[in-house]
Parts: C-alpha cells; sequence; structure tokens
C-alpha cells in the first residue's frame, strides 16, 4: 500500500505508518497539501496525517484540510515523541548557533531551547528533513529529529529525550478518499459549524450529553473567508453505526452543516 506522509524519510509519520500499514510503500512530501493531493490524484492509497500532540496541542493545518478535501479517517495510531539533537559529525553542541526543526516540534522543546539560549531556532516543514538538510550543507548548525533519521542521515546525537515531557505523544489519522463501514463499536470524529444563534453551543454539547457520549475532544478552527465564523471538531468514544446517525440527525438542528470525518477502532494504549 502506497502511504503518503508529511516529511522525509525518518520522519514520527513514518513511524505512524509502519504502525498502520503491514510494509507500507512510502511517499513522502514536503508539505501537508502535497500529501492531500497524493491522495486526492492516486499518488497514494493512504495519507497518514498528525492532527494533535500531548505537549503542542492540535496540529491545525491537517485539521482545515481533512474538512476541506472531505476525505475519510479510517484509523488511528499513537507514536511515542523522541526527540533528540543531531550535529554534523565532529561538531558540538556549544558550537552550534542555529538549530532548526519543524514548528511543532520547536514546541515541544520550549524548556531545551530556554536551557540553551545561544541557540536560534529555525522552522523547516520537517524534523527528518531538518537533519538531512544539514547534513547537506543547509544554514544550520544542528536539527532536532528522531534517532532514526540521524542515523539514516548519517547525523551525530549529541543530546537525547529532549522534549518538555516524557509523556509526549502524537496522535495520526490514516486517511483515505473513500468511507469505511468502521468497527461494531468506535469513535466517532465529527466536524461542524453551528447557526449563530444564542444556545447554538449548548444545544450541540447536549446531543452529546443526553446520550451519555465520552466527549474526548473538542476544538475549533476559523472558517476562513468568514470573520468571527469557527468551525467545531468533535471526537466521541465507543459509538456504534445507528447511534452515530442518531447524533448527526440531533446535530443538524444546530448546525449550518456536519461532516463525518470517519468512525474507527481507536488506538489502544498510551503510544509508549
Amino acid at each position: 500500500m502506497k502511504v503518503a506522509i508529511q516529511g522525509d524519510i525518518g520522519a514520527f509519520s513514518q513511524q505512524a505508518a509502519l504502525q498502520l500499514v503491514d510494509r507500507p510503500d512510502i511517499v513522502p512530501c514536503r508539505t501537508f497539501e502535497d500529501a492531500f493531493a497524493a491522495l486526492r490524484d492516486g499518488s497514494a492509497d493512504l495519507a497518514v496525517i498528525p492532527v494533535e500532540n500531548t505537549l503542542a496541542g492540535t496540529v491545525t493545518r491537517p485539521m482545515d484540510l481533512i474538512a476541506s478535501h472531505g476525505v475519510h479517517a479510517v484509523a488511528e495510531t499513537l507514536v511515542r515523541v523522541r526527540l533528540c539533537v543531531a550535529t554534523r559529525p565532529g561538531s558540538t553542541l556549544s558550537e552550534a548557533r542555529t538549530i532548526a526543526s519543524h514548528p511543532v516540534a520547536l514546541l515541544q522543546c520550549r524548556a531545551f531551547l530556554a536551557r540553551h539560549p545561544w541557540l536560534t531556532a529555525v522552522e523547516t516543514y520537517d524534523t527528518a528533513g531538518s537533519i538531512r538538510d544539514m547534513m547537506h550543507g543547509a544554514g544550520w548548525d544542528a536539527a532536532i529529529g528522531s534517532e532514526l533519521a540521524c542515523g539514516l542521515h548519517g547525523a551525530a546525537v549529541v543530546s537525547k529525550d529532549i522534549e518538555d515531557d516524557p509523556r509526549n505523544y502524537t496522535r495520526f489519522l490514516a486517511l483515505q478518499t473513500r468511507p469505511e463501514p468502521g468497527p461494531d463499536v468506535g469513535k466517532l470524529s465529527l466536524a461542524f459549524t453551528l447557526h449563530n444563534r444564542p444556545a447554538a453551543l449548548h444545544g450541540a454539547l447536549g446531543t452529546f450529553a443526553d446520550r451519555k457520549l465520552d466527549l474526548t475532544r473538542l476544538d475549533c478552527r476559523p472558517l476562513v473567508g468568514r470573520p468571527w465564523e469557527y468551525r467545531f471538531y468533535a471526537d466521541l468514544a465507543s459509538v456504534d453505526a445507528d447511534l452515530a446517525r442518531e447524533v448527526v440527525d440531533e446535530l443538524e438542528r444546530f448546525a449550518v452543516d456536519v461532516q463525518v470525518i470517519g468512525r474507527y477502532q481507536a488506538a489502544v494504549g498510551d503510544g509508549s
């Protein structure tokens, strides 16, 4: 199966793909937009995309793309993110003045960066790509990424486990262009935009509360071109197909539109 990921070989997205698919054919993509395009044009059968991190929060761009592209979540997995500092062989961290990584990875290492104030952080498109590019003469002295990426690209590991908290996990969704029936009982992911009227959000949340559903996540994103309007994202645990239809029907009383992102098996464990 061809699996699109955002990032280079050695990125944490590759690890997520390996957890979800047996021997995937990885399709590296520079941007999230490129990964969704690969899914849309058939270059990939599946896209494995990060949506939230326990330290940095929501990975916002993929959430916007999921809603706008009409793709379907069919599985999820959790990856324990262990970040290390890479330099060119023979270099030390004390000699470095710039350090590069993906913005979300940099957010996971704020305490480390605060302890090393002489380092200027440089945002790049990918953790593994920042290590690869450093080894090929990019204009930074160090990079943050996985130990796997360091080994793949011949970089030296000078510091390990630099994330702010050891319980650092990223949640990934497996996306495809067609929906799946889903398990008998599974996690339900929804996107919806509410009518601009009093108590609309209260009514929407009441849809879940009245059925004693476990709301595991609620987030919102601004709608481009519609100032002060928002799309809400909700994840609900343990929902069967009949209950999912009932929830959507009820939610439509309060929402301009309701989109079922997917119903799929929840990831087991904490990703360690």
